[in-house]
């Protein structure tokens, strides 16, 4: 299960813990948000003043795209996007709920257009990455 955590503008550091989500305050001074497994330790993080991606502290370069462009660009004012995607599973018995993915990402407003720049943890670990715009 992954739990997420920030880190604000002014340096002071906000877990999950029994909390639910951001207050839009919070996620207007959000500088880093990360998801974190609290079982293995793996972690999920975006930067919030420069748009890119860490997986392990490690910065994920993307292969193509403008996402090359845009990550980096201090001039644009990202916006936190975190979601947890539930799945209902039915079978034989009740259904079962089961957290599906967690999303991490931005969207950022540029030159009149809405983009967004995600990605999707599976429980297992493995990342998706997603875009729109």
């Amino acid at each position: 299960m992954y739990k997420w955590q920030t880190i604000q503008k002014d340096g002071t550091e906000l877990k999950q813990n029994g909390r639910g989500g951001l207050t839009e305050e919070e996620r207007k001074n959000c500088k880093i948000f990360s998801w974190v497994n609290e079982k293995t330790g793996h972690k999920v993080s975006v930067d919030l003043t420069t748009g890119s991606f860490k997986i392990n502290e490690q910065v994920l370069l993307p292969s193509r795209g403008d996402l090359e462009v845009l990550s980096g660009r201090n001039d644009i004012e990202y916006r936190l996007v975190y979601a947890t995607r539930h799945f209902l599973a039915f079978g034989d018995k009740s259904p079962e709920h089961s957290v599906g993915a967690y999303i991490i990402g931005w969207q950022a407003t540029l030159e009149g257009k809405n983009i967004k720049r995600l990605l999707y943890i599976k429980p297992s670990g493995e990342i998706v990455f997603a875009y729109e715009g």
